[in-house]
């Protein structure tokens, strides 16, 4: 388990460190030399990391410390607007690189605005959701009981 975890957080801590370096860093110096991005990229995964710790107590207090269900209601946010994008270049032509950018922007802001609202509210067990003070649109347990 732990050589697994290692593994996949190195290979997004690298993948990370390269996107940022050469997409990002490259474009604001563009003469850079090799130590110089290296030296950058090192630095990058260190923020990245102290992000990670910062975040952990956002994810012990969401959903009842249950990563799993964590990981599943961030990837609701943040899928959507991909495959939207995805869909419409493939059924649309006029879907160009500007379009496609603003539409994940969007998508983004969205899933961000949503995430702030979900995860502001305390979610109640679903035996006490007569308590529950959530509005509707992001109760989860309120549809089960609709369907019943």
């Amino acid at each position: 388990m732990m050589a697994a975890l290692m593994s996949s957080l190195t290979s997004i801590f690298n993948s990370s460190s390269a996107i940022f370096t050469m997409d990002i860093w490259k474009r604001i110096r563009p003469n850079s030399k090799d130590w110089e991005l290296m030296v950058v990229g090192r630095v990058f995964i260190l923020v990245l990391v102290t992000i990670s710790i910062l975040w952990i107590p956002i994810i012990q207090a969401s959903q009842g410390s249950r990563l799993f269900d964590y990981i599943q209601t961030i990837t609701s946010f943040l899928a959507p607007p991909v495959c939207a994008v995805y869909v419409m270049a493939i059924f649309s032509k006029r879907v160009n690189e500007q379009g496609a950018f603003w539409g994940l922007m969007v998508g983004l802001l969205v899933g961000m605005i949503r995430f702030i609202w979900q995860f502001s509210y305390i979610e109640p067990p679903c035996s006490q959701m007569h308590l529950d003070k959530r509005p509707s649109i992001i109760s989860k347990c309120k549809i089960l009981i609709i369907e019943k």
